[in-house]
């Protein structure tokens, strides 16, 4: 998982190898129902279990170098952000399908479009 350019866990992108561990870890995860209205979704449900179980955090990489597989249109002052070339943008606290459909036009145009915090 990633430390994101905010400095939040992030799941928007993340990579898991298929475990039985991983596997107990999503039924964690799947039974915090309190979070299924949370603006962060299953997000606030992973940090949740991570929080409440220091097994699973042990098995749980994090990485603050977001922009490996993870980079964001926002962020911290001194954050790297997203730029042309990048694997992956991710559209974090962007919920307006019509904002995100023109941020990929922007993209697909050649512009480095960003976010305020």
């Amino acid at each position: 998982m990633t430390l994101d350019a905010c400095g939040h866990i992030n799941s928007g992108n993340i990579l898991f190898r298929n475990t039985a561990w991983m596997r107990a870890f999503w039924e964690k995860v799947w039974q915090k129902t309190d979070y299924l209205y949370h603006v962060w979704w299953e997000n606030a449900a992973m940090i949740k279990v991570l929080d409440e179980n220091e097994e699973d955090f042990a098995k749980t990489e994090i990485t603050a170098q977001h922009k490996k597989f993870n980079a964001f249109l926002r962020g911290l002052e001194g954050q790297p952000l997203w730029e042309q070339g990048d694997f992956l943008v991710h559209f974090a606290g962007v919920y307006d399908p019509k904002e995100i459909a023109s941020l990929i036009s922007q993209i697909r145009n050649g512009q480095t479009p960003r976010l305020q915090m």
